[in-house]
């Protein structure tokens, strides 16, 4: 079931005079229905806005595991607005892409620009995270089942390759 937010969007809380002239739009499946409106409001104020899809159903749909309508429009745009909450989102933009991400979410109004520190603790914790991994005996492969996420003969090649490796791989399939 989609979760669509209906909720007022306060246009004026994005701060214009902050963002660069040509900036490219990225949401997750939420606030897909607010995007329009924010497009209009942007373009209206002489913002040069790029939105596209990938692999994706809709245009400027990102995922966790996909920001490749990001990347598809990356050297037309000086930066990014990601509409949504949390910050889990637009660090996969900022990472795979190299530019600054403005977000703006709507359910809390606020607007703000993605710090580098948060970059850069999102990176720190991955390696350490990463480090763990190398040195398990015992590996999850999570697969989700909803669509545009299920990647289930993937995670059957990564279970073969860590088993040819010598360790015991689980695949956990779920929505």
């Amino acid at each position: 079931i989609n979760a669509k937010y209906t909720g007022k969007v306060e246009l004026n809380k994005i701060e214009l005079d902050k963002l660069p002239k040509k900036i490219g739009i990225v949401t997750t499946v939420q606030f897909l229905g607010t995007i329009e409106k924010i497009i209009q409001y942007l373009e209206k104020n002489q913002k040069k806005v790029f939105i596209d899809k990938d692999k994706q159903k809709n245009k400027g749909q990102i995922l966790g595991c996909d920001v490749s309508a990001a990347i598809k429009i990356q050297n037309k745009v000086d930066a990014f607005l990601y509409i949504g909450s949390g910050n889990f989102h637009p660090i996969g933009v900022a990472l795979k892409t190299n530019k600054d991400v403005f977000c703006f979410n709507p359910t809390t109004n606020i607007f703000s620009k993605l710090g580098e520190k948060e970059i850069e603790s999102y990176k720190k914790i991955k390696k350490a995270k990463y480090a763990r991994f190398l040195h398990a005996d015992n590996i999850g492969i999570l697969v989700s089942t909803k669509p545009g996420q299920c990647s289930y003969n993937k995670a059957v090649g990564i279970k073969k390759n860590l088993e040819s490796k010598g360790k015991k791989a689980f695949i956990f399939a779920f929505d």
